[in-house]
């Protein structure tokens, strides 16, 4: 994944992904990019684009919807 600054209207970074992201999450306060890939989570520090941790995500997530919580993460909804 290419990483843009739209205000520098530059590449800042690459971020290698094992599988195609469906849901991605900037938190300003933390520094933290969150992207969700297939059955996990993956958290990457803005500064250097350097992977924090790999968060499994519930089973379906992909199916379902996973959208941005009142905190510093992604919260799970499952489908209806």
């Amino acid at each position: 994944m290419t990483v843009i600054d739209v205000y520098l209207d530059s590449i800042v970074g690459t971020i290698s992904l094992p599988k195609e992201p469906f849901v991605l999450l900037v938190n300003p306060g933390s520094g933290h990019l969150f992207i969700a890939c297939g059955d996990r989570v993956e958290v990457y520090d803005t500064l250097d684009w350097r992977r924090i941790t790999s968060i499994p995500a519930p089973p379906g997530a992909e199916e379902d919807r996973l959208r941005p919580a009142a905190g510093q993460g992604l919260c799970h909804e499952p489908g209806q």
